[in-house]
């Protein structure tokens, strides 16, 4: 019995299953490492790709310049962040691989993290240059939008009150003395002389003010200059705020040189009712052309302040023509300081077109 079980054994166990390998057949222990590796590489390579396709487009389209500095932005930020995860990865490939196929791994990852030390080596300067040549481009061009602007205002800025009807003897009405014409002539002329003297010293101030050159970095060498400069603005900003005064109060001047003369009431009424109705349509024009005048004097002066108060942190740039700042906050406050001038500027475009059809509406009337 005992005989005949031992013979039945080795049959019994030769029936059972083999057992279970410890690992799956064809599993790669360093499957991770290499994914890792090979993604490393792939990301260095499209960071290249990236930065090589921005300098070829900013030099051969003809792109803006806010365009521009948005887009080196973009891809700036989108390269680095591919570099960041790149090397993350090489780095977790080469923690993480397990002996076997070594090789293949450290070359790769070896590759990737270097390509992105060499990205950062070249490129983050060649990015902080390619916007800080961009910024430069779109404050020059905000600068010299600027300057023409003030230019062309000298030229054509000022628009001096026409008086003819009240230098000629008035057409009579039931409410005036045809005897006072002589004293409402008189009175016309002691009018128009007044704002002559007050619109000549605005047209001089003016015609400085574009002569100087006030927003030029090229020969600001020293303080006096920009002192010298500060003066013409704010000589211009008074002569100005003369203009602004005497022609908010037209008619109470015109008045009032009928009321040197003795001027009778009832013709004083008659003769100010016509003055209102030839000057009270273009009264707001001039005095909003005033205001516009205004915020373009102070706009100067805010950029004087400007290179005043980080004198020694900017420079001036001979090959670009730019003016370059040391600090962002500094650029941004430039550019706002010129968007105000010629926000200014456009709109005192505009005033005088309209200043223009109400003269050539009033000459018609």
């Amino acid at each position: 019995m005992v005989a005949l079980e031992l013979l039945e054994l080795p049959r019994f166990m030769n029936n059972m299953p083999p057992p279970l390998p410890l690992s799956v057949s064809g599993q790669d222990p360093n499957q991770f490492s290499k994914t890792a590796a090979n993604t490393s590489l792939i990301l260095a390579a499209v960071a290249w790709g990236l930065s090589l396709g921005f300098e070829v487009a900013s030099k051969n389209l003809h792109l803006s310049g806010r365009f521009l500095g948005y887009l080196a932005l973009g891809i700036s930020g989108l390269s680095f962040f591919l570099l960041l995860v790149g090397s993350i990865m090489g780095i977790l490939a080469l923690l993480l691989m397990k002996p076997g196929n070594r090789g293949i791994i450290v070359l790769r990852s070896l590759a990737g993290v270097a390509i992105s030390a060499l990205f950062v080596a070249i490129f983050i300067p060649n990015f902080i240059q390619a916007r800080a040549r961009t910024l430069a481009q779109r404050d020059a061009s905000l600068k010299a939008e600027a300057e023409q602007k003030a230019a062309a205002a000298a030229r054509t800025n000022s628009a001096p009150v026409s008086l003819n009807k009240f230098t000629q003897a008035q057409d009579d009405t039931p409410k005036s003395n045809p005897a006072e014409n002589p004293l409402v002539q008189k009175a016309s002329d002691a009018y128009v002389l007044r704002i002559q003297a007050v619109q000549g010293a605005y047209k001089d101030a003016l015609a400085k003010l574009s002569a100087a050159h006030v927003l030029s970095t090229k020969d600001l060498a020293t303080h006096d200059i920009l002192q010298e400069r500060r003066e013409v603005v704010e000589n211009f900003l008074k002569c100005n705020a003369n203009l602004k005064n005497f022609t908010s109060a037209s008619e109470d001047n015109f008045r009032g040189e009928l009321a040197r003369l003795n001027v009778s009431q009832a013709t004083t009424e008659a003769k100010m009712a016509d003055f209102h109705k030839s000057t009270a349509p273009r009264l707001p024009v001039l005095l909003a052309m005033r205001k516009q005048d205004d915020d373009m004097g102070r706009g100067m002066l805010a950029v004087l302040d400007l290179l005043e108060a980080t004198w020694g942190h900017w420079s001036y740039d001979q090959t670009t023509g730019h003016v370059r700042f040391e600090s962002q906050a500094f650029v941004e406050q430039y550019n706002i300081d010129l968007r105000e001038i010629n926000d200014a500027v456009q709109q005192g475009e505009v005033s005088k077109k309209q200043l223009t059809k109400a003269v050539t509406q009033s000459a018609v009337q």
